[in-house]
């Protein structure tokens, strides 16, 4: 049995525990010990895993801890996700194979991890895709990218398939106004990164049997929120977004199939993506992708077939394809 440290600040359901649960349903002969900071309720996002350990940990406390859990289950390699800390701590420990991850589409949260990193001490960097390979080879020292490989995000495929549970929207099969009602899934933050407001824009230019279903990580900050919720109300199109917070993998895997047996897509307004994993996901559910044009499409082989691809920031585009 293998045995590996997985080491990222955040225990939630976000994006990070996805890339996790996707190794361990790939790598079932591997045990992942994973450490976090705090607690974001990620409470119930390994279910099922018996090969995922997770474990929050102060910060205070992890060098002993880690030096403690590298010992005493022999674990020979780690590696870290949008923590340098964690990497000084684990680089201090003998005969440990460390990689440090970049997941982050922001390439300057990406050039201050590398201005905290000893760079030296890391023996592999790992970016999720070609495309973000390439941008951080622009701004990295030579012993980064000489170090560099791409390991692409693994979908868990027995969660996101075409097969399964496909209930979620069956009470809302039918509106009161004209038509079936559309389904259209977005999924992120409330950043302006994640560019919400361009698929509520797009939401008022489309008829009203268009209905906008809001997946978003849990928030810290309020005012991220009241933000939407301001904006959707100027729009007009309050009555026709729903917001839901924190859902688990096999709910969200319900929603895309149940989207896409409504005639519905996922929309993507992300203006950077470093690999994009609920356009994997929903592509994975058979869920048709409608996404402003980023590079990092091209390497995801259903995007040719499911997906179609606008000019970003183009509402007018964005609406057209959604409609077609």
């Amino acid at each position: 049995m293998n045995r590996e440290l997985f080491m990222y600040p955040n225990y939630s359901k976000g994006g990070v525990s996805a890339v996790l649960r996707g190794r361990a349903a790939a790598s079932s002969d591997t045990d992942f010990h994973a450490v976090f900071d705090r607690d974001m309720k990620g409470r119930g996002a390994y279910s099922g895993f018996n090969n995922i350990t997770p474990r929050v940990v102060r910060p205070d406390r992890q060098a002993s801890y880690l030096k403690y859990t590298s010992t005493r289950f022999s674990i020979g390699s780690a590696s870290v996700l949008s923590h340098p800390s964690g990497a000084s701590i684990l680089g201090n420990l003998p005969d440990l194979f460390l990689a440090y991850e970049f997941h982050s589409s922001d390439m300057n949260v990406v050039s201050a991890e590398l201005a905290k990193l000893d760079l030296n001490r890391i023996d592999e960097y790992r970016v999720p895709s070609e495309y973000m390979a390439s941008r951080l080879q622009r701004i990295s020292p030579k012993r980064v990218y000489q170090r560099l490989r791409v390991v692409p995000n693994v979908i868990d495929s027995s969660v996101f398939s075409v097969t399964g549970p496909s209930d979620f929207l069956s009470h809302r099969a039918r509106v009161e106004t004209e038509g079936h009602e559309v389904p259209i899934v977005w999924v992120g933050r409330f950043d302006k990164g994640k560019g919400y407001g361009y698929l509520l824009r797009t939401l008022a230019m489309l008829p009203e049997n268009y209905r906008a279903y809001f997946v978003v990580s849990l928030e810290n900050d309020p005012n991220r929120l009241i933000e939407f919720v301001s904006e959707a109300a100027a729009l007009g199109v309050s009555e026709r977004v729903s917001v839901f917070a924190d859902l688990s993998p096999a709910t969200l895997a319900n929603l895309f199939r149940s989207a896409r047996d409504m005639g519905g897509c996922l929309v993507s307004t992300s203006l950077l993506e470093s690999f994009g994993f609920s356009v994997a996901e929903a592509l994975a559910t058979g869920l048709k992708v409608r996404a402003f044009d980023l590079p990092v499409w091209r390497e995801h082989d259903s995007f040719a077939r499911l997906g179609v691809s606008v000019a970003p920031g183009s509402v007018m585009e964005l609406a057209e394809s959604i409609s077609d």
